[in-house]
């Protein structure tokens, strides 16, 4: 008798082909025009460069977004928002131009456990306004974000630089 609560071949591909496909999407900077120029576009690529190579960080949702995102990661030109069933990408391009790209995995426990892996040193402050009653402060951020049971016997993690995420 088959265990009911085992993942299928099938979901161990759908889960490896969408973990392969962020792993191979280029985030910040890839596939938009600059509006820069000239002199300036040979600082602006290394300065592209350092940023790519920086670890990315993820902070965790304490009410500065709406939704059920229990984490984000945010750069130059995208936002990345993580919660048990999936993640989006929400991509801005030269023009302000918005793309979200969706990736839901079918059947993933809507009630998993995100667990921010290796904290860093610094905290988000979002001031809201002049009523620090709805300041969001102190905000922590981590390395790594992993998805415990998002399928039964599956767990994700994710990590990466500015320009990858895997």
């Amino acid at each position: 008798m088959r265990n009911s609560m085992r993942p299928n071949s099938r979901q161990c591909i759908l889960v490896a082909a969408a973990l392969t496909f962020l792993a191979t999407m280029p985030l910040a900077g890839q596939g938009f025009p600059s509006s820069n120029s000239g002199a300036d576009s040979g600082k602006n690529k290394r300065a592209q460069e350092l940023i790519g190579a920086m670890p990315r960080t993820f902070e965790q949702n304490m009410g500065q977004v709406q939704g059920s995102e229990r984490f984000l990661s945010t750069g130059s030109g995208y936002m990345l928002s993580l919660s048990p069933t999936g993640a989006n990408f929400s991509l801005r391009n030269s023009q302000r131009q918005v793309v979200d790209i969706r990736m839901s995995l079918q059947g993933a426990n809507p009630n998993a456990t995100l667990t921010g892996i290796d904290e860093v040193a610094a905290k988000k402050n979002y001031l809201y306004g002049n009523d620090s009653t709805k300041w969001i402060t102190s905000v922590p951020s981590f390395q790594k974000v992993k998805v415990n049971d998002t399928l039964p016997g599956i767990d994700i993690l994710y990590y990466g630089s500015q320009q990858r995420l895997e």
